[in-house]
């Protein structure tokens, strides 16, 4: 992996990758390379695998800079997030947050001034093929799941994410301990079951 990998944190992520080994059986596409995909996915905002192939590819001169060789094809893709392990990316996203967190401006922090912490609930519905991912109960042929998000405005990072059933609400807010003072904006629409 280059040094100029993404955040700059090429040791940490080698490290979390030998830890749960994630380039064995690897077969042409490696950790770093499917990682850049799926972080292309997100801020692209891809549909699907073969919009995220056809939009590396275009840009296939600049994946140099992030260590890709080639774009990697759709079913290469596929077959990626279905054996890699997804705690590679899980802790890969827990160690980077205090790294993060000290790199924001000063400006990014929380711009009012409160007494207490000020968070953010929000939810989104991510929909599922119910055939494919049976467990997501939604609709009779639809499926889908809800991700409920706590924003912490003190560095812009998420502090706490649940994903329940695209039917279920927010189980309580007994995430947010009562014995933090903190200010808590919540969207009308988000589903929340409140603490009685």
């Amino acid at each position: 992996m280059q040094a100029n990998s993404p955040f700059g944190t090429a040791p940490l992520f080698e490290r979390v990758v030998a830890e749960y080994h994630g380039e064995r059986h690897a077969r042409g596409l490696r950790c770093l390379d499917s990682f850049v995909a799926m972080l292309f996915c997100q801020l692209g905002q891809a549909q699907s695998l073969r919009e995220i192939h056809e939009g590396l590819k275009v840009s296939e001169g600049k994946l140099v800079h992030l260590g890709m060789t080639k774009s990697p094809g759709h079913s290469t893709l596929s077959c990626a997030n279905l054996h890699r392990h997804w705690q590679i990316y899980q802790e890969l996203f827990t160690a980077l947050v205090p790294h993060l967190r000290v790199k924001l401006p000063v400006s990014a922090k929380t711009p009012l001034a409160l007494p207490v912490g000020l968070l953010s609930l929000d939810s989104t519905m991510i929909h599922l093929r119910a055939a494919v991912f049976d467990w997501a109960k939604y609709k009779t042929t639809k499926g889908a799941v809800r991700i409920h998000l706590l924003l912490d405005h003190d560095g812009l990072l998420p502090r706490y994410a649940v994903i329940t059933e695209g039917k279920k609400p927010l189980p309580t807010l007994s995430l947010c301990p009562r014995a933090l003072r903190l200010c808590l904006i919540v969207d009308i629409a988000t589903p929340i079951g409140w603490p009685s």
